[in-house]
């Protein structure tokens, strides 16, 4: 009689621990459930962050953006000319243009901040860009002062100066790590007019700018469907020089020789004076000299830009990667138009 109590006891405490367990199954699964109802709900706000070109996607899906590679040695003023075209847009209309919006504030905010007063910097300062980082593509959007027009959408890189010096004169390396210029709408050559108005540093800063041009051209990055600007930074220091003839009479050389050897290798060559940033010894020439006349050729549309060029197409007849390469780089990408 022991034995069958114990065994019809044992028997309960098994029914009664399967019971506990479904329970308790139940019970996860209804939380799992409703965490993952919660997590359904849950909208990932962007970061701010600087982008990585993987990450553009959802700007350049949604409207033709114009994509502008800057390129120069270190310390060339490439994070400054971003930061400068930011503090312009902060104050107002600049250029006919006015701040339209940015998925990238936190990225332009942390290239600024050593800039301002509340870095208590005795001047103001750029940090230099880290060289093989990735996330170095800004958002910026913009609307013209008269509201006549719809948004304009700009992603600018803000790359390292060193890796681009890694890249001078080796071709292939150049393709494996700038393949993004063939993209670009613009590309943006920036040369230190520190250096190339300092007799110890003009011929190699000269004939560092042109080799990197070269490097480009010969690898298939630029070609004749390429925009290209070519902008002399630091204009102010170049001005508190010219007291030396010598200094200007090789400026403009310097320029002869870019339009003479890239003027017809290129859809488009402009050469500017910019001071993005001047010195506190030239603050009278102003913040963001000669960017008036930069930023609307960057924003501007032109159809005769291959890059930019809207190509007529069935929105049905292709998946949503084909219609990627449309919006981003503006061509059939091997298909024909169908009827």
């Amino acid at each position: 009689m022991s034995d069958e109590v114990s065994i019809n006891e044992v028997q309960q405490e098994e029914a009664d621990s399967l019971e506990s367990n479904n329970e308790k199954l139940l019970i996860s699964e209804e939380h799992t459930s409703e965490t993952d109802e919660i997590l359904d709900d849950i909208l990932e706000l962007p970061r701010g962050q600087a982008l990585e070109i993987d990450k553009t996607y959802e700007i350049t899906a949604a409207k033709m953006t114009k994509l502008i590679v800057l390129a120069g040695s270190v310390e060339s003023g490439k994070t400054t000319l971003i930061t400068s075209i930011y503090h312009l847009f902060q104050r107002g209309v600049f250029a006919g243009y006015m701040f339209a919006g940015s998925k990238t504030l936190i990225g332009f905010e942390q290239r600024c901040h050593s800039a301002r007063i509340s870095s208590k910097n005795s001047n103001a300062l750029t940090k230099r860009t880290q060289r093989g980082i990735s996330d170095s593509i800004l958002h910026l959007s913009l609307r013209d002062n008269h509201y006549q027009e719809e948004k304009k959408d700009l992603l600018i890189t803000d790359f390292s100066g060193e890796d681009y010096d890694s890249v001078i004169a080796n071709v292939e390396l150049a393709k494996l790590e700038f393949n993004i210029i063939k993209r670009a709408d613009n590309f943006v050559l920036l040369v230190d007019g520190n250096n190339i108005s300092h007799k110890n540093y003009r011929q190699s800063t000269k004939q560092q700018s042109i080799l990197l041009l070269k490097t480009f051209v010969d690898g298939g990055l630029l070609g004749c469907d390429s925009r290209v600007d070519v902008l002399i930074s630091k204009y102010d220091i170049v001005k508190l020089r010219c007291e030396d003839p010598k200094i200007l009479r090789f400026i403009d050389t310097f320029k002869k020789e870019i339009e003479t050897d890239f003027s017809k290798s290129f859809k488009q060559l402009r050469i500017y004076e910019i001071a993005a940033r001047p010195s506190p010894e030239t603050e009278e020439i102003g913040l963001g000299y000669g960017l008036e006349k930069l930023i609307p050729n960057w924003v501007e549309s032109n159809s005769e830009h291959g890059h930019n060029e809207y190509v007529e197409y069935k929105p049905n007849s292709y998946s949503e990667f084909n219609m990627f390469a449309f919006r981003t780089l503006g061509h059939k990408n091997g298909y024909e138009n169908e009827g």
